[in-house]
């Protein structure tokens, strides 16, 4: 170490590799791969994956639609209750109830008829084996507009063996119509569903149905309802339902009198408006839907 030959190789090594480092910096420098990335390792390969994943969650987010939007569209509509909560006066959701031939499908054809909506198919019963057992096996939904409020008359199996069907159609429905036929009255297929209605403490309407029959006895039929309603344990809030006398198959109807029907069903089209209650919403939670099997 002390030969003058070890000294100056030992400065000129420490020059070269002054000379070195500068050059590095500039090779680095010069490349298309940041120094953070070259210190990790990352290969080529893995740099453009990370460079295609960066741009297309950018391009995700600018395409991404504000949910604020769909808010605003129907914030007229909103009457608020609460924090965050509110109700929609533009929508109606009711359930329909009533026993084998005692006219659910001829009624509801009836107000899409009334209401504009002429439908050239029946909107209950009309699968196959319903129509051929006369029985409903799967829920459908008959959507009418009225007064600038759309209606929807949601379908309710009636036998017992239907019995999950009929609790998933009762929590999307915010109120029920009873329709009971003006000389048989309440039928062991309307109790099963009208149980599970009271129990989840649905207000229920009832509608006496064909009162333009000969043997028709809607007074007699009036009292059997409020006898069911007060045998199933219903509250005396549930007792006290609202009556509406039609005929289904003439169009008409009265909350009046069933010696006294107005021309249309416009009567119960009203009571169904003042009845239902309105859906409640709360815009700013997340999206929540009930999935049941609609035909």
């Amino acid at each position: 170490l002390h030969a003058p030959g070890a000294v100056v190789g030992i400065a000129s090594q420490h020059a070269s590799r002054q000379q070195t480092l500068p050059q590095m910096q500039s090779t680095a420098i010069g490349t298309t791969r940041p120094a953070w990335q070259s210190a990790l390792g990352l290969s080529t390969v893995a740099l453009c994956l990370a460079n295609r994943q960066h741009h297309r969650n950018g391009r995700r987010k600018a395409a991404r639609v504000p949910m604020h939007g769909a808010v605003l569209e129907i914030a007229d509509n909103l009457t608020k209750l609460e924090d965050g909560k509110y109700e929609r006066s533009d929508l109606r959701n009711v359930a329909i109830i009533a026993h084998v031939d005692h006219g659910k499908t001829t009624l509801t054809d009836a107000l899409m008829t009334q209401c504009g909506d002429i439908q050239k198919e029946t909107t209950m019963d009309s699968n196959q084996l319903e129509m051929e057992r006369g029985i409903t096996i799967l829920a459908k939904n008959a959507a009418i507009r009225y007064r600038d409020v759309k209606i929807n008359i949601i379908d309710t199996p009636g036998h017992a063996d239907f019995g999950a069907e009929v609790e998933r159609i009762l929590n999307m429905a915010d109120a029920c119509i009873l329709l009971v036929d003006a000389q048989e009255g309440p039928m062991p297929q309307t109790k099963f569903v009208l149980r599970k209605a009271i129990e989840l403490e649905k207000k229920t309407m009832v509608v006496i149905n064909k009162v333009d029959k000969p043997s028709a006895r809607p007074d007699w039929v009036l009292d059997q309802t409020f006898d069911l309603f007060a045998s199933l344990g219903a509250s005396d809030e549930l007792c006290d339902f609202p009556v509406c006398y039609a005929s289904g198959i003439n169009g008409i109807a009265s909350v009046d009198s069933p010696d006294e029907l107005a021309p249309n069903l416009m009567p119960l089209l009203d009571q169904i408006l003042e009845e239902c209650p309105k859906p409640p919403v709360e815009p700013e939670r997340p999206l929540q839907m009930l999935v049941a099997n609609l035909d």
